[in-house]
C-alpha cells in the first residue's frame, strides 16, 4: 500500500516535476510531469491518508544548526531567529522560519513571497499536501555523515544540520569549507565523486546515482525512516486537513454527490 508520495520540484511552479510512490520506504512508481499543474492528473490516485510531501530547492531555503537549542518552543523559534539574521538577505519579518526535529535542531528559513506561490499551485491543482521539506535535509547527512550528491547540473550537501544547493560551477566556492567544518565525518558521494575527491582531502566514499528515481529512492528512504524531518507546512503556512481538502476539490458530480449524501447521514 502506498504510504508516501514525493513530488521534487524545480525552481519555479512552472518547471518539471519528478514524482515518486513508496511502500514502506521501497520505491514502488516514478514519473514525471510538465509542472506543478499537471500534478492534478494523478492526484486523484492516492488515499486521503497519504504523506505527500513536497521536496523544495535547496537554493531556496537557509538552513543553520542550533548549537544548544532550548525546550521551550518560543524560546527556540527565537533562537533560530537569532542564528540565520545575519545570513539572511532578506529582513527577518519576511522569512518564514521552522525548526526540524531529529537528534541535530536546525534553524530553516524560506522566504514567504517564495514559499506562498507553492503552496498556492499545489491548492490550485487539488494537491493536498501534508509536508512541505527541502532536498539537502532528504539526503542523510548527520554529524557522522558528509554527504554530496549530483542533481542534473547541481551540488546538495548535507551534514548535521547544514546543507546547501548550487549549480555545479558555484560548488568549489563553498564545498572546501563545508567539508572542513564537518571534521573527521566520513564523506560519501553519490555520482558526482571526481569533484568531491578534488575537494576533500580525505578519502571519498562512493556511491552510484545514474537516474534520477535512484535519488528519489534517497529521498524516499530517509523521509520513511523520519530520522530528521524539516516542514515548512506550519505556523501560518499550516494546511487544513487532507479529507477536508480534497473534499473542496471534488469536481465529478457522482463523488459530490456521495460526500453530500454522508454529511446528511451525519
Amino acid at each position: 500500500m502506498i504510504d508516501l508520495v514525493l513530488y521534487k520540484l524545480g525552481q519555479t511552479s512552472e518547471d518539471p516535476v519528478a514524482w515518486a510512490t513508496f511502500a514502506g520506504g521501497v520505491l514502488s512508481e516514478a514519473g514525471r510531469v510538465a509542472n506543478v499543474a499537471a500534478l492534478s492528473s494523478i492526484a486523484d490516485r492516492f488515499e486521503i491518508n497519504t504523506r505527500i510531501v513536497a521536496i523544495l530547492p535547496g537554493e531556496q531555503v537557509a538552513m543553520r544548526p542550533i548549537p544548544s537549542p532550548p525546550k521551550l518552543q518560543s524560546k527556540l523559534l527565537a533562537a533560530s531567529a537569532f542564528i540565520l539574521e545575519d545570513e539572511l538577505a532578506e529582513p527577518i519579518d519576511d522569512m518564514h522560519i521552522v525548526v526540524s526535529e531529529g537528534a541535530q535542531r536546525a534553524a530553516c528559513a524560506i522566504s514567504k513571497a517564495q514559499l506562498q506561490p507553492w503552496l498556492s499551485a499545489f491548492d490550485e491543482a487539488n494537491v493536498a499536501l501534508t509536508e512541505a521539506t527541502v532536498d539537502y535535509a532528504c539526503l542523510g547527512g548527520t554529524a557522522t555523515a558528509c554527504v554530496f550528491v549530483g542533481d542534473q547540473g547541481r551540488v546538495l550537501a548535507s551534514h548535521a544540520g547544514r546543507g546547501f544547493a548550487v549549480d555545479q560551477d558555484l560548488a568549489g566556492l563553498v564545498a572546501p569549507a563545508f567539508i572542513d567544518a564537518a571534521g573527521d565525518a566520513p564523506i560519501i558521494s553519490y555520482g558526482i565523486h571526481e569533484l568531491v575527491g578534488g575537494w576533500a582531502s580525505a578519502p571519498v566514499e562512493r556511491r552510484a546515482l545514474p537516474h534520477e528515481a535512484d535519488l528519489l529512492a534517497l529521498y524516499g528512504a530517509q523521509l520513511s525512516s523520519k530520522s530528521t524531518s524539516v516542514n515548512f507546512l506550519a505556523g501560518a503556512f499550516r494546511r487544513k486537513s487532507q479529507f477536508a481538502f480534497k473534499l473542496g476539490g471534488l469536481r465529478r458530480p457522482a463523488g459530490l454527490a456521495a460526500a453530500l449524501a454522508a454529511v446528511a447521514v451525519v
